[in-house]
């Protein structure tokens, strides 16, 4: 008689991957810092990374550590959405730092590959590990986490309904991610065609996890020291943290507008060519893949206008012909293409703009009145 392998187990395949990240990162930190030492600074891009690797081995060993006690909670369920929403608010701050600091190809500069320490260490730890790993490898990893909660957060949210309790702090914990995401600039080599782990890939809903976990035990451990879901509207948020775009206050109508919102969204994609975007910060081109339909979102403004973007080490350029479309969540700066240009586009190409930096989250933009006065 055929047996068939068992299906993953959702949660155990979490708890498990974030135990194995948990450890990776304290690997990071302990052995491969290391390679430097109070007479032998790393170069001050590594020191800033390591700094934030710090943060972000704070937050995941609390989470790894919650998990846990989920496993072994009486009310599994409720237990999992309550951490899983602190974790998105308590992650936001250190991974976007470490995403905004992120250097892609440390792994070719001079001063690492000619760090006998660090490569002596490195070499140690890929024979542990039987593996290649390189400093680029270590550090890639925090990003490679990202992508895998952005899929935890998107399967649980596309199976929610609108309207129930968990549905507007998923989408905005997924927003959060995938805002955090942008900041990286390098094009993570396949990404987007990470396979998502066999568990990963069978979680479809609350319910579909509630299916696939054991009886909890019954015990009379004293409940994880966090706030009950009850209590999840008054999560204080982080300094950095806007309330989400659908809050009360700013919720889409319903009767369809997210069918319409869908429409309109993946038109806008169309009409936007990202062959040119460049990073904000560094002004070197990045590539850019726009997801804008994924979500619910409106069109607030849009209009022809002149702008100029200036930065420290750049001398300042002027646009006569930019295009800024602001969203409910994201502010669009472009340029409109030229008749030449458009006549240009590759075959199936409709757009009719550049996109020319990757869509900004406004909780991060800050207007001032301009105005000059006649006198």
């Amino acid at each position: 008689m055929a047996t068939h392998p068992k299906s993953p187990n959702p949660l155990e395949d979490l708890v498990d991957t974030e135990k194995e990240y948990v450890a990776d990162l304290k690997i990071l930190l302990q052995r491969v810092s290391a390679g430097w030492s109070q007479d032998d600074f790393p170069p001050k891009e590594v020191d800033m990374l390591l700094r934030n690797v710090e943060d972000i081995y704070a937050v995941n060993r609390k989470f790894s550590k919650k998990l846990v006690d989920v496993v072994a909670s009486t009310d599994v369920m409720k237990e999992l959405g309550t951490v899983l929403m602190w974790f998105a608010d308590s992650m936001e701050v250190p991974y976007s730092n470490f995403c905004r600091s992120h250097v892609p190809h440390l792994d070719n500069w001079p001063e690492i590959i000619n760090n006998t320490r660090l490569q002596d260490i490195l070499t140690v730890i890929a024979g542990e590990q039987f593996q290649h790993v390189t400093l680029d490898s270590f550090l890639m990893k925090p990003i490679d986490r990202l992508h895998y909660y952005r899929r935890l957060y998107m399967r649980l949210l596309d199976s929610s309904e609108r309207g129930k309790p968990d549905f507007d702090a998923l989408e905005s914990a997924f927003m959060r991610i995938d805002t955090i995401l942008r900041f990286v600039t390098v094009d993570v080599p396949g990404t987007s065609r990470h396979p998502a782990s066999p568990a990963l890939s069978g979680i479809s809903s609350m319910s579909a996890l509630r299916q696939a976990l054991p009886s909890p035990p019954i015990t009379d451990q004293t409940s994880p020291n966090f706030p009950p879901q009850g209590n999840q509207q008054n999560y204080p948020n982080s300094p950095a943290l806007p309330p989400s775009p659908l809050s009360p206050d700013h919720r889409p109508q319903e009767n369809g507008g997210g069918n319409r919102s869908a429409e309109v969204m993946t038109e806008l994609e169309q009409s936007l060519d990202t062959s040119q975007v460049l990073d904000l910060f560094t002004m070197q081109p990045k590539t850019c893949a726009l997801s804008l339909a994924l979500i619910e979102r409106a069109v607030v403004i849009r209009s022809d206008l002149c702008f100029s973007v200036a930065s420290e080490e750049t001398r300042e350029e002027r646009f006569q012909d930019g295009h800024i479309i602001l969203l409910s969540d994201l502010l669009l700066i472009c340029r409109v293409k030229t008749d030449e240009e458009i006549d240009n586009n590759p075959e199936g190409n409709h757009s009719r703009f550049w996109l020319l930096f990757p869509p900004l989250a406004i909780r991060h933009v800050f207007a001032k009145d301009g105005t000059i006065d006649d006198d």
